[in-house]
């Protein structure tokens, strides 16, 4: 039971150096943006399909919807990362044996994907500091699954680094919705994609 408890915790300190260097990096511009241009739905389905193993452990649906094709000028290995920190904590936070709706499309504001998690929901006093660098909402839950404080904070960052930006919408005991907008490259066509 020991060395599977200091096991654990090697876990949890390996995670979060792992974070501090992202977060190092980002912040020194060190890395090396590889852009090129993707379909975003094609991406979400993918990662999405990538991340599935931790919805079925806990007998969740990951509902993926595309509205019309989006192409975007993307670092996918960047996105990617955002995108599994913010399903990951969907997942997490949701209770067994409910949906998690993620969605495709486009807006006046450019390409979006919409995760809407079954959560606690995050009360307005936290919405502001949801982004902040260790900030936590329930500090005792987040310690026990190993929760570093740095996840949505790296996903903001690699976002805006793709020169787009992740909105929050959320209500206690209706769950949430992150929005990560970006934007659009210009040879998008306008035929819907089959649902």
């Amino acid at each position: 039971e020991t060395i599977a408890s200091m096991l654990e915790e090697v876990d949890k300190m390996g995670c979060l150096v792992t974070d501090l260097l992202a977060l190092t990096r980002a912040d020194s511009n060190s890395t090396t943006s590889i852009q090129e241009e993707l379909e975003l739905g094609a991406v979400v389905r993918e990662e999405t399909a990538r991340l599935s193993v931790l919805a079925e452990d806990k007998e969740q649906n990951l509902k993926v919807t595309i509205g019309h094709p989006c192409p975007v000028l993307l670092d996918k290995n960047c996105f990617r990362q955002a995108f599994a920190n913010i399903l990951h904590n969907a997942i997490q936070y949701s209770p067994p044996k409910t949906a998690i709706e993620i969605r495709v499309d486009t807006s006046p504001a450019g390409c979006f994907v919409e995760i809407a998690d079954a959560g606690p929901g995050i009360a307005p006093e936290h919405q502001q500091h949801i982004f902040d660098r260790f900030y936590r909402v329930d500090k005792v839950r987040s310690r026990n699954n190993g929760g570093s404080g740095l996840g949505l904070a790296i996903a903001l960052g690699a976002i805006e680094s793709q020169g787009g930006r992740i909105e929050l919408t959320s209500t206690i005991g209706n769950g949430s919705v992150f929005r990560i907008v970006l934007p659009e490259s210009q040879t998008r066509t306008d035929n819907p994609v089959s649902q």
